[in-house]
């Protein structure tokens, strides 16, 4: 029995300023809440009967950004644009995860809010729980340049710069999987040309990239013996990893005539970790 009950309120409020014929900027703000609650009834009657393992969650995450991208028409065939994000984010969580055994196998099915009723013949075998609250304040950035290489073709270069925020751990087998878990970053190059040809008939696209990751956020499953010899079961996330990746893509379309299009795309990608470091939870070490 799952239950996943959430709500969330989102504003952005944006503008666009022209300063000159050949300057304009956008700047805005963009505002988010959202809460959710889990609760999960397991039973495992076909390996375990009567065991019962109840999980709650209750978690709210607040983003506050502000945004600025200005693009300049540095000739009538060089362009330029830049902008930059500053994020800023709170993440609450809790998880409450009483395991119960039932004598008689046979404990009824019960909603969100009803974990702490029994039956007669359940008894409480163990509470896994965690909480914490966590703020990240994080930014980004986009430099970028474009120049007509003819009426209808385009090339361009751009650095950015981005990431994937924090959090917590939303299925837990030990208190600790919690986590908070830092952010994930990402620096990114890229070159690329694009193009129409007969008369907008051919459109190509081409480009080449190049990222680093750094601190990649990655999952853990992992068993580890308790103080009382049982194994139990850990999920948790880490940033364990740098890594780049490279590579090219060609989109091709074309309209041979009105009632037909032809669309054709290629994708080369060359991925490796720079450094990829797990935590041995048995151990305690790295």
């Amino acid at each position: 029995d799952r239950r996943t009950r959430g709500d969330q309120f989102t504003q952005e409020i944006r503008g666009t300023f022209t300063f000159a014929d050949n300057w304009q900027t956008m700047i805005g703000v963009f505002y988010a809440d959202y809460q959710w609650d889990h609760f999960q009834d397991f039973r495992i009657q076909f390996a375990a009967p009567g065991a019962r393992q109840l999980t709650q969650n209750d978690w709210e995450t607040d983003i506050f950004s502000a945004f600025l991208h200005t693009y300049v028409d540095i000739t009538d065939r060089f362009r330029a644009q830049a902008g930059i994000r500053v994020h800023s984010e709170e993440t609450s969580a809790e998880v409450v995860i009483p395991f119960w055994i039932d004598l008689d196998g046979m404990a009824d099915h019960r909603g969100p809010g009803d974990n702490a009723e029994t039956g007669p013949t359940e008894f409480l075998v163990g509470v896994t729980e965690n909480s914490g609250k966590e703020d990240w304040t994080e930014i980004a950035a986009k430099v970028g340049f474009e120049y007509d290489l003819a009426d209808d073709a385009m090339g361009y270069v751009t650095y950015a710069r981005g990431f994937k925020s924090g959090g917590f751990t939303g299925r837990i087998g030990i208190p600790q999987d919690l986590g908070p878990y830092d952010p994930e970053f990402v620096d990114m190059i890229e070159v690329g040309v694009k193009a129409q040809w007969l008369d907008n008939r051919l459109r190509t696209n081409m480009a080449l990239f190049h990222n680093w990751y750094d601190d990649i956020q990655l999952a853990q499953i992992f068993f580890i013996e308790d103080q009382f010899g049982n194994t139990v079961n850990g999920n948790t996330i880490l940033n364990a990893a740098k890594a780049k990746t490279k590579g090219l893509e060609l989109e091709i379309m074309a309209l041979p005539s009105e009632w037909l299009s032809l669309n054709a795309a290629v994708g080369y990608l060359d991925a490796e970790y720079d450094e990829f470091v797990t935590f041995n939870p048995g151990l305690g070490v790295d």
